[in-house]
C-alpha cells in the first residue's frame, strides 16, 4: 500500500504541476501572439496604405510635372508646331491623364485667344484647337484662379462621364518686348476612376477597401460608384462612428492623419479599424478602412490551434506522468539502465541484472577516462609546442623589421630609432627604412587589418614585394606596384594601410604618399606640430589598378619626422578610455629637441602610465627619424 501511495501522490504532484504550468504557457502565449497580431494588424495595414498613397502621390506628383513641363514647351511648340503630337503622345503614355487642354492668350487684349484641346475618347484620343471663346472650360470656371498652380475640386466630366480632377499651371513668357508675362495656362485632367482601379488591384482578396475624399469631404472615389460626388463624409450617422466622437471637419480643414475605430455602413455596421491619411498635394485623404473579423482572423485561428495542440498536449503529459509513477517502483533498473546507455553510447550491450549492468558501465567509464587522460597530457604537449613555434615566429618577425641601432653607422644625415609591439605574439604591422641610392632613404609604415598569424604572413608578403619594388624615388609609384603586387596575392580580403616616404638626404625634401594610414607628424625644432593630414588612397590589397597621389615637404635642420600605427592612439585605460590623438600630440610637442630615442622611450613610459596594467589590445608600431643635413 505505502508503494501504490507514494506512486499516487507523486503522479498527483507532477500532473498538478504540469497542468499548472501548461495552462500559464497558453494564457501568456496568447496574450503575447494577440499583441503582435494586433501589431500586424498595424503594420500590414500602414503597409497597403503606403502601397496606395504611393501610387496616389505619384499620379498626382506626375501630373503637376506634365503641367510643369507643358509650361516651358508650348511657347517652343507655338512658334515651331506641333502641339498636336506633344499632347497626344502625354495621353498615350500616362492612363490616368484624361485630357490636356492648352489656353493662350493673345498679346492684344482686344483679340481672342487660342486653344489646344486633347481628350480620351474611348481607346481613340480626339484633339481640337481654336479661339478661346470657343471652348468650354466649365470644369475650372467655378474656381478662383488668381493664384497657380492648384487643383480644382473634383466633378463629373460630360466628355467622358467620369469623375476627373483638374490640376491647372500657368505659362510664362515673354512679350515683344522681350519682357516676362504670363502668356496662358495648362489644364491637366485627372480620371479618378483609374485611381480607384489601382485601390480595388492592390487590396483585391484582402477583405478591405480604400476611397479618396476631397478637401471638402465629398466622396470622389469608392466602391459604390452612386456615393461618388453624391455624398459627403461629414454627413455620415452617429451610428457609422458609434461611440467615437470624430471631429471630420477638423480633420478636413488641418489637414491630420490619423486611425479610429468606425461601423461602416458598407459592411453592415461592422466594427472595423480605419485609417486617414492626408494628401498633402492637393488636400485629398485616403480613407482605408479594414473590419475587425478579417484583422483578427489570423488571432482566433491562432486560439483554435493553440487550444487543440495543448489538449493533445495535456493528454501526452497526463500519459508520461502514469508511465514514470510506474516506474518509480523500480528505480534501481532505470539508473542502471541511463548509466548503461551513457557508459556504452547507446550500443546494445545491455544486461538483464541491474548490478551486472553498473558493473559493466563504471568499467567501460573508467576505462574511457584513462584514455582521455592520455588525450589531454598529448594535447598538453602539443600545446607547449605550438607556444614554443609562436616564440620562434615572433623572433623571426621581429628580425625582419630593423631592430639594429645606429640604423646606418656610416651615414649622419639621419638619426633614426622605432620599436615594434605585437599585441600577441607576431603581428600585423610593419616598418621599414633603407636607402634606396646614395641620396634618398624610404622610410614607411603600415597596418595589416587583423591580428596574429595571418596578419602576420600578409606582413612579411608586403614587405618583401616593398623591398623589391622599391627603385623608383617617387612613393606614389611605389605604393602603386605595391598594391597591384598585394591584390594577386591577397586571398583572403586583407588590406593594408600604410605610409611611404622618400628623403632626399641632400636637400631634406621628403615625398610621400598616405595610403589610408594614421596622419604623420613633423615636430619643429621650436616645438610646433606639422601634420601631414593628406591621404593619398585606398588601403592596400583590395582593388588592382588603382592609382595614388602624392605630396612633398621640405625637412629643415633638427626635423623630426614621427611615424606610428594606430596601437599607440587606440591603447586603452581600465575605464575604457583610450589615449588618444589629443595626447599623443601633446606628448610629442613636450619632447622638441630630444633624439629619436629619447622621444620613443618618454612615449612609452606615458602610455604604460595611462594604461595602468591594461594588456595591449592591438599591435604597435613606432618610427622616429630626425634630419640633420
Amino acid at each position: 500500500m505505502s508503494k501504490r501511495s507514494i506512486a499516487y501522490t507523486l503522479s498527483l504532484w507532477i500532473s498538478t504541476a504540469v497542468i499548472s504550468i501548461l495552462v500559464a504557457f497558453i494564457i501568456i502565449s496568447y496574450r503575447y501572439s494577440r499583441r503582435i497580431i494586433h501589431e500586424n494588424v498595424d503594420t500590414k495595414a500602414m503597409a497597403l496604405n503606403g502601397q496606395i498613397i504611393s501610387q496616389v502621390k505619384n499620379k498626382i506628383v506626375t501630373s503637376q510635372e506634365i503641367a510643369s513641363n507643358l509650361s516651358f514647351q508650348i511657347p517652343f511648340y507655338v512658334q515651331h508646331g506641333g502641339i498636336d503630337q506633344l499632347l497626344n503622345s502625354i495621353l498615350y503614355k500616362y492612363n490616368f491623364v484624361q485630357a490636356i487642354t492648352i489656353e493662350l492668350r493673345n498679346e492684344n487684349p482686344e483679340k481672342e485667344g487660342t486653344y489646344f484641346y486633347s481628350i480620351k475618347a474611348g481607346d481613340s484620343i480626339r484633339f481640337s484647337t481654336g479661339i478661346n471663346s470657343m471652348f468650354n472650360t466649365k470644369h475650372v470656371a467655378d474656381y478662383d484662379l488668381s493664384e497657380y498652380p492648384l487643383w480644382t475640386e473634383p466633378i463629373m466630366s460630360e466628355d467622358t462621364n467620369g469623375v476627373v480632377s483638374t490640376y491647372c499651371q500657368l505659362i510664362n513668357g515673354v512679350d515683344s518686348l522681350n519682357k516676362p508675362q504670363n502668356i496662358g495656362k495648362v489644364y491637366v485632367d485627372v480620371s479618378l476612376s483609374s485611381l480607384q482601379q489601382t485601390f480595388d488591384r492592390i487590396t483585391e482578396n484582402q477583405g478591405i477597401f480604400s476611397f479618396l475624399v476631397s478637401k471638402s469631404g465629398s466622396y470622389i472615389t469608392h466602391p459604390i460608384k452612386e456615393w461618388v460626388l453624391n455624398k459627403n463624409i461629414k454627413s455620415l450617422s452617429e451610428k457609422v462612428y458609434g461611440k467615437n466622437e470624430l471631429p471630420v471637419s477638423d480633420i478636413l480643414n488641418k489637414g491630420v492623419s490619423g486611425k479610429t475605430i468606425a461601423y461602416p455602413e458598407i459592411l453592415d455596421y461592422k466594427k472595423s479599424w480605419v485609417y486617414y491619411t492626408h494628401i498633402p498635394e492637393n488636400g485629398w485623404f485616403l480613407v482605408f478602412v479594414e473590419p475587425f473579423s478579417e484583422a483578427y482572423k489570423s488571432s482566433r485561428h491562432m486560439l483554435l490551434v493553440l487550444g487543440l495542440i495543448s489538449g493533445v498536449g495535456l493528454i501526452l503529459i497526463l500519459i508520461i506522468v502514469i508511465i514514470i509513477a510506474r516506474r518509480v517502483m523500480n528505480p534501481l533498473a532505470q539508473i542502471a539502465s541511463e548509466i548503461h546507455e551513457f557508459s556504452f553510447w547507446g550500443r546494445s550491450n545491455e544486461a538483464k541484472n541491474e548490478v551486472v549492468a553498473l558493473t559493466k558501465s563504471l568499467s567501460q567509464i573508467r576505462d574511457r577516462y584513462q584514455k582521455f587522460k592520455i588525450y589531454r597530457d598529448q594535447e598538453r604537449k602539443n600545446n607547449k609546442k605550438f607556444k614554443y613555434d609562436l616564440e620562434q615566429a615572433s623572433d623571426i618577425q621581429k628580425g625582419i623589421v630593423p631592430n639594429t641601432f645606429p640604423a646606418f653607422p656610416d651615414r649622419d644625415e639621419v638619426d633614426i630609432f622605432s620599436i615594434f609591439k605585437p599585441a600577441f605574439f607576431i603581428g600585423g604591422d610593419l616598418y621599414d627604412y633603407f636607402y634606396i641610392d646614395e641620396n634618398h632613404l624610404l622610410i614607411t609604415i603600415g597596418d595589416v587589418s587583423g591580428k596574429g598569424i595571418p596578419a602576420a604572413l600578409f606582413m612579411g608578403v608586403a614587405q618583401t614585394l616593398l623591398r623589391s619594388l622599391a627603385s623608383n624615388i617617387k612613393a606614389k609609384n611605389i605604393v602603386r606596384k605595391l598594391n597591384n603586387g598585394l591584390c594577386e596575392k591577397n586571398n583572403n580580403q586583407f588590406f593594408l594601410t600604410m605610409f611611404v616616404g622618400i628623403l632626399d638626404v641632400k636637400t631634406g625634401v621628403l615625398n610621400y604618399c598616405n595610403a589610408a594610414h594614421t596622419t604623420s607628424y613633423i615636430l619643429k625644432n621650436d616645438g610646433k606640430l606639422v601634420e601631414l593630414r593628406e591621404s593619398h588612397g585606398l588601403p592596400l590589397g583590395l582593388y588592382a589598378d588603382k592609382k595614388y597621389k602624392e605630396s612633398s615637404i621640405t625637412l629643415l635642420e633638427n626635423d623630426t619626422l614621427i611615424l606610428y600605427s594606430d596601437g599607440i592612439t587606440e591603447a586603452a585605460n581600465k575605464t575604457g578610455d583610450h589615449y588618444g590623438v589629443y595626447r599623443f600630440k601633446s606628448q610629442l610637442k613636450k619632447l622638441k629637441g630630444n633624439s629619436p630615442k629619447q622621444i620613443i622611450g618618454k612615449i612609452e613610459t606615458d602610455l604604460e602610465k595611462f594604461k595602468d596594467g591594461t594588456d595591449q589590445n592591438d599591435d604597435l608600431s613606432f618610427v622616429v627619424a630626425k634630419y640633420h643635413p
